[in-house]
Parts: C-alpha cells; structure tokens; sequence
C-alpha cells in the first residue's frame, strides 16, 4: 500500500498542474522524480525573479545615495567659500602648510579647463619639514578614480596611456634626464596629447599620454628636476618658524590621544572628492577680466596668475556668472578670484629687479639682512659668511643654500642659483688669504626696496561690466 505523504504530494501537484502528469502512468517511482524535477525548477525560477528584484532594489539605492552625494556636492559647491571644506578635512590630517592644499586643489580644478595652461605642483622643504605629509594630505582629498600614486617612467606612462584628466603623485623625486624632458613635454603641452613613436617589429607605433595631466612633485630642499623644468611649477616653498613646530606638537599629540587616523576616510573627505568629481565631468571656459602687472618679464610668473585665478573661478562657480555654450559651461572671473591668486607667496615675493623668483626661504632671509643694513645705517655692506651666519643666525649650511642656491657655493652658482644668483643687490667676491692661502668669501649685500603697487602684483584694469 503507497504511504499517505506520497499520495498527498502526488494529489496536491496533480491539482497545481492539471494534465502534467498522465493519467495511464503508474510508476510512483518515476512520478516522484518527475515531481522532483518539476518543483526545482520552479522554484530556480523564482529564486532568480527574487533576485533580480533585490538587484533591482540595490541598484536604485545605489543610485538613491549617488543622487544625495552628488546633491550634497553641488550644495557645498554652491556656499560662498568652497575651498573652506578642503581646508576643514585637510585640517584631520595636517596642520599648517594650506598653500601646498590650495595648490593641489586648483590644480585639480583646471584638469576641466579648456583655457589653462595648467599647473603643476612641487613641494620643497628640508627634511621633516612636513612637506611630504603637507602633500599626501591633500592628495587624500582627490578623487581615487583618477589618481595614480605609483613610481612611473616615460615608458610605462605611454603604454598605460592613463585616461584625460589623470593626476600623478610623486614623493622625494629624484628625476632621470627622460622624465625631465618628457614632463617639461607634457607641462607644455597640457591642453593636447604627448605624442611618442617607437619602433615595434619593424613598424613605426605611435604611443600618446593625454591631455590634462597634473604632476604634483615633492623634492627635498631644492628644485624637482632642471631649472627649465622647476620654472614650469607651482613652487611651494616650506619654511618652517618655532611657531610651526609648536602646533605640529600639540596637533600631533591629540591625535594620537583621541586614536584616530592618520588619513581618516570620513563625510568631510569624501564630500571633497565628489566635489571635485563632479567638476571633473565638465568641462570650462574661463572669461577673464583685463589685468595688469607690476612687471612683465617674469612670463611664466604672468601665466601663474592667470591659471589660479581661473582655477578660482571655476571652484567658484556656482557663485560666479555663467553661460553655456553646448557642453562646456563658460564661468567670468572676478576680483575674489585675484585676491585668492595673490595670496600664493610667490607672488608677495616676487620682484621686478630678480632675474628668477624668489622663494619664501630667500625673501625672509633676505628681509632679515635688510634689517641688518638699516641697524647699521648703512646702504650697503660686505660679509664674510661667517659674518652674516652670526648675524642674521642662520645655520651655515642653509646660508650657503639661500646665497648660491641648494648644493652650490660660492664658485659653482650660476644665474638663477639664490640670491646671488637671482638678485642684483647680492653679489659675492672671493679672495685669497695670501698669509693663511685659505679662501674667504665677502658677500656684498646693498639696500633694496621690492616693487609693487600697494604690494600687489596685479590689478584689475577692466572688467566684464567695463566692456559691456
């Protein structure tokens, strides 16, 4: 006799399925397994309908919070002063040093310019002078997706061929002659695609690196690369006072009382990178107001100006005036975005009478031996360095640096190597000891007073309203 359970399982699939099953098939064996057969499948089906349902429901809370994030985005776009969130996550990781923050961010910004020149960003500092970790906090704040931290030759970079708009970071660089001239290559060529050909199985290949590449460079106590190559940076000169140290302390200990990280990866952080995420989906056209300059032989110092003043602007955005033209949104510039220009030292630090810029390390030197000539009441006046080391107290080392230039002396210096090298009020005569044979070097420092209207370096000739 069949157990009961079997005949109800058979009774009850024969009601759900009229007609599935044959009424002349008496094999209870293979009416079971067919029934087996059967409700599997069935229920396979509905597991996948199930989820493709939570697929579904996932996705659209995927994209629920992607619409918030790029909701809270615009918003902190939209408030008066954008940079002040950079700043405010900045502020978890590193005290200090927010012009290395502010130069990482604007160069960020104009990867979605199509009127830049771009910039490009080196640290410089001794070491444990905070300069690295300057740097990677700010880097912190990048988008992931388009940054790339690894070490990197010519070579690699054209057969990677990363995407547009790609920024680099390379810590305490030390550059071979190729990466120096593919990257003065690549800095020149921001707004098109470095083109490079090789030979592969006999066939002339052409590999290209796109536009739009940042290249944030740290380096200790001197200059990334060449000369041809550092006057094409952004170059943030650290320079640390007692005062400086003090705050790292006492940030540093708090820290490591409260526990926390040293790159957390909270709110703040991320709203910052979709900031940034949603200007690098667009692309810019920045209208500037007509400016003038307390010089013009600096060009590039010219072209400085122009670029974060455009980068500004377009952080700004929301806040300034706009237009559309097709794709590319067209932002007007205005004075605030001057101001947060000039407030980078190399513009308070530069000078019409220096051949080159002036670093801050040179110009607060250079402020302290002025002080010097007018204690004296003298408007000009010969040192021995060991003189102007006492004097000014500067260490000995880091005077030769700031008068010939970082890993020079007083024989080895040439135009553009520190102040005497830079200037025309520093100028250095060597002369024998005929009684000793030894060397000394008399540095002749002469009174000098830096050029600027009101101390700007630029101005507002004409704006939009002006041509209107």
């Amino acid at each position: 006799m069949m157990d009961e359970n079997i005949v109800k399982t058979i009774s009850d699939f024969k009601q759900s399925h009229p007609g599935v099953i044959s009424e002349t098939e008496t094999d209870t064996g293979k009416i079971l397994k067919f029934i087996e057969a059967i409700t599997s499948a069935e229920k396979r089906r509905q597991n996948e309908k199930i989820m493709e349902q939570v697929s579904k429901d996932v996705d659209a809370t995927i994209d629920e919070k992607q619409r918030l994030r790029e909701y809270a985005a615009v918003q902190a776009l939209s408030e008066p002063r954008p940079m002040e969130r950079f700043i405010t996550a900045y502020r978890y990781s590193h005290i200090g040093h927010e012009q290395i923050l502010k130069a990482i961010i604007y160069s960020e910004v104009l990867k979605s310019s199509t009127t830049t020149k771009g910039l490009q960003p080196g640290v410089s500092g001794k070491r444990g002078s905070g300069k690295t970790h300057a740097a990677r906090s700010s880097v912190h704040l990048l988008p992931r997706e388009s940054l790339y931290t690894a070490t990197l030759s010519p070579k690699a970079l054209f057969y990677k061929n990363p995407a547009q708009k790609t920024t680099f970071f390379m810590d305490d660089v030390v550059l071979q002659d190729d990466m120096i001239s593919f990257l003065k290559r690549k800095m020149t060529q921001f707004q098109e695609p470095t083109v490079h050909g090789i030979v592969d199985n006999k066939a002339w290949v052409e590999k290209t690196v796109d536009k739009r590449m940042v290249f944030i460079m740290t380096a200790v106590s001197g200059k990334p690369g060449d000369e041809q190559l550092s006057d094409r940076v952004l170059l943030i000169d650290i320079k640390n006072e007692k005062a400086d140290d003090d705050d790292y302390y006492k940030f540093e200990s708090n820290r490591r009382m409260r526990g926390e990280p040293e790159f957390p990866e909270n709110q703040d952080v991320i709203l910052c990178r979709d900031m940034l995420s949603h200007i690098r989906k667009n692309d810019f056209r920045v209208m500037m107001p007509k400016l003038d300059f307390v010089y013009y032989a600096d060009r590039r110092l010219m072209g400085m100006c122009y670029d974060i003043m455009e980068a500004s602007a377009i952080l700004n955005y929301r806040n300034r005036k706009t237009e559309m033209d097709n794709e590319t949104i067209i932002v007007y510039a205005e004075q605030a975005d001057l101001d947060n220009a000039l407030d980078f030292d190399m513009f308070r630090y530069s000078d019409s009478k220096a051949t080159e810029r002036l670093t801050k390390s040179e110009r607060a030197f250079d402020m302290k031996a002025q002080e010097l000539l007018v204690k004296m009441k003298t408007d000009a006046r010969a040192f021995t360095e060991k003189q102007l080391s006492e004097r000014t107290e500067t260490n000995p080392s880091t005077l030769k640096a700031y008068l010939y230039g970082h890993g020079n002396n007083a024989t080895s210096f040439k135009e553009g190597d520190g102040l005497c090298g830079k200037t025309d009020w520093y100028m250095v005569d060597s002369q024998k000891d005929n009684e000793t044979e030894s060397v000394k070097n008399f540095i002749t420092i002469k009174k000098h007073e830096y050029s600027g209207i009101g101390s700007k370096y630029s101005w507002i000739l004409e704006d939009h309203h002006d041509r209107s």
